[in-house]
């Protein structure tokens, strides 16, 4: 009797243990099947932020990406608890447009590790282009060579609601205030943000993923512009030119016809300053070359491009953009394209530290503006087409410039940039 009850003790022991080690099995069964899945997540994000950032440096690159892939990759690179490599594959042949831009095409293969855990992505990139090339206006709404300071509420639109209009500094980019750009803001030397990130940046095609909006970026050629270099191409010569109000038609100026067409665009030279105190209209194509200094004063609307009897624009401010009424006067008056373009060499009393172009408060100009000294947008004007400075750039108040297209007629040739609009995903698979 007293065997049999050691018996069953000895048995009741073993099937004790035996469940135990079932459940020790079951519970750590679970708990690998818990690390898989987390060590999986971690290596899926290692892998996302592997693409993401090969993403950016393939969207801020102008070179062909087949020429050095090895750029663009990552080796081993930690990730909280995983790690992350990209290999970028140039497997297509770059197709280069008029030398400006290069249409290529890679793959980009992201692998993420966490513990034993493998996570890959796999995708496709385009370059994105949107025409042959041309100055930086026609790919960046505002670029200055020096500093640009946005002090107020200023905006910078774009006429193609699926496009952006990218701001650039060879400089600093200064924001003092909150504005609103609907693009990147790129900067050479430096940036500062007050009082905040600069979150008003906010890119209509974002490639740019969780990166922030304004980065640092390769420096574009701004060339100084020589007005004498077009005196001997000049359509007409005249003097300091004050201008308070009327039409001006290039396609028949004083006499002189077969001029202001896309084919054979007038130029109209201009020995002093350019004063506009007064609604103008500039018909045909034109380039206005100033030797001297452009000055547009308050609630004054200049108009190129657009029809001699056509309808004045919407007024678009920071308070109230009205934006779609403004994008559809842009299309059915501009075509997308400015037809004038206004290139200024000088200066405000030939002084360096003076502007070489100012516009004041409530002043609408239609029109692409280029000059070689200070840029001052004040107050509440608003601006069309793009700016472009050798010097600094001010933007102060609550101004508008709106981003469009400048016709290739009257784009001066010889300060081209390859800038293109980024990149577009083509294909995409993860495992």
């Amino acid at each position: 009797m007293g065997n049999y009850s050691v018996i069953l003790a000895l048995a009741a022991t073993l099937a004790l243990a035996i469940l135990i080690l079932a459940a020790i099995r079951s519970t750590q069964a679970a708990q690998d099947r818990t690390d898989d899945y987390t060590y999986n997540v971690l290596a899926r994000e290692g892998a996302a932020t592997g693409l993401n950032l090969t993403a950016s440096k393939l969207a801020r690159d102008t070179d062909s990406w087949a020429d050095d892939v090895d750029l663009y990759g990552f080796d081993n690179v930690a990730y909280g608890a995983a790690i992350f490599s990209v290999d970028v594959l140039a497997n297509y042949s770059p197709t280069v447009v008029t030398g400006q831009c290069n249409v290529d095409t890679v793959d980009v293969v992201s692998t993420g590790v966490a513990a034993d855990q493998q996570h890959v992505i796999e995708a496709t990139y385009v370059r994105s282009c949107r025409d042959e090339g041309g100055e930086p206006g026609r790919r960046i709404a505002v670029a200055s060579e020096q500093q640009f300071l946005i002090n107020g509420e200023s905006a910078v639109f774009s006429s193609d609601a699926t496009q952006n209009a990218n701001v650039h500094s060879n400089d600093q980019l200064y924001v003092n205030g909150d504005p609103q750009v609907e693009g990147y803001g790129t900067y050479v030397n430096s940036y500062h943000c007050d009082p905040s990130s600069c979150p008003g940046f906010t890119p209509n095609d974002d490639t740019n993923g969780s990166d922030p909006n304004v980065f640092q970026g390769d420096e574009i050629d701004i060339p100084d512009f020589d007005a004498s270099e077009w005196y001997p191409q000049a359509t007409y010569v005249e003097s300091t030119q004050e201008l308070d109000g009327g039409t001006i038609d290039f396609t028949n100026y004083n006499g002189i016809t077969g001029f202001g067409t896309s084919a054979n665009p007038f130029i109209w030279y201009i020995q002093g300053d350019l004063l506009i105190d007064g609604d103008v209209r500039f018909l045909g194509h034109v380039m206005i070359v100033v030797e001297g200094y452009l000055h547009i004063e308050s609630d004054v609307t200049l108009l190129t491009s657009v029809p001699a009897y056509t309808d004045d624009p919407p007024e678009s401010t920071i308070d109230d953009p009205n934006k779609d009424d403004m994008r559809e006067w842009i299309a059915d008056n501009v075509n997308d394209e400015i037809t004038a373009g206004i290139y200024v060499e000088g200066s405000k009393d030939n002084k360096s530290d003076e502007p070489g172009i100012h516009i004041n408060s409530n002043a609408v100009v239609v029109g692409h503006l280029v000059a070689n000294h200070m840029v001052h947008i004040n107050g509440d004007a608003t601006i069309v087409g793009g700016i472009i400075t050798g010097d600094q750039m001010h933007f102060n108040g609550k101004n508008v410039t709106w981003f469009t297209g400048l016709n290739d007629s009257v784009d001066i040739q010889g300060t081209t940039v390859a800038l293109p609009e980024g990149l577009r995903l083509i294909a995409y698979s993860e495992w």
